[in-house]
């Protein structure tokens, strides 16, 4: 992914973006996603099965004070983003770095969300592009196309659908990603999400 932009004012860009769209909307959108999915899952169980239901968890909030503008300055910097700095992302949608500020706890948090490969827990590997479209896949519970819906979300078909979405351009999964790269796809995700959101507005008020 290149961009025309200065590098100045990714940043920027991302700090005008969030003011219209805080991160709170995010976290809750996906969340409520959740929530639905788990509703239509339940109701398609025995009765007895209802019965163990456990009460529904209130939707994660954050806001622009979950956003450390000097971390996204150096971001933008680096030639090749890492493991780290994926799971930075997706615990920021999430609005999860108040209770995930460190790596090894979103591992944790996150792993049914990560590919399986060898040393997944270092922080320092560097990251793909399949990765982190892996990654936003699962986290952000984006369903996508009929090979996404039958056989899940793999590397390659994950950036397919990310590439569909304008989230990402398409390429090699394999592809290291850059921290200028990473920070674009972070502010099309958001993007996307607010596209996800009004279309389901729209779609109850009818």
């Amino acid at each position: 992914m290149t961009s025309n932009i200065p590098q100045k004012n990714i940043v920027l860009i991302l700090l005008i973006l969030l003011s219209f769209y805080p991160l709170t909307a995010l976290a809750n959108t996906i969340t409520n996603d959740r929530r639905i999915e788990e509703k239509k899952r339940i109701n398609l169980q025995p009765t007895e099965a209802k019965i163990k239901e456990a009460p529904d968890e209130q939707p994660t909030a954050s806001g622009l004070s979950s956003i450390d503008y000097d971390y996204f300055n150096n971001l933008i910097k680096k030639k090749h983003a890492t493991w780290q700095d994926g799971l930075y992302i997706i615990a920021l949608l999430l609005g999860d770095l108040p209770t995930l500020p460190s790596f090894d706890d979103q591992f944790t948090q996150y792993r049914s969300y990560l590919p399986l490969i060898k040393e997944q827990s270092n922080p320092d590997r560097l990251l793909t592009k399949g990765q982190i479209a892996f990654m936003l896949c699962n986290a952000l519970n984006i369903k996508g196309g009929m090979h996404l819906r039958l056989f899940g979300a793999s590397q390659r078909y994950a950036l397919k659908e990310l590439a569909y979405q304008d989230i990402m351009p398409t390429g090699s999964p394999r592809e290291l990603i850059s921290g200028e790269e990473l920070t674009l796809t972070l502010i099309n995700t958001i993007e996307y999400l607010e596209r996800r959101q009004s279309a389901v507005k729209l779609k109850t008020k009818n």
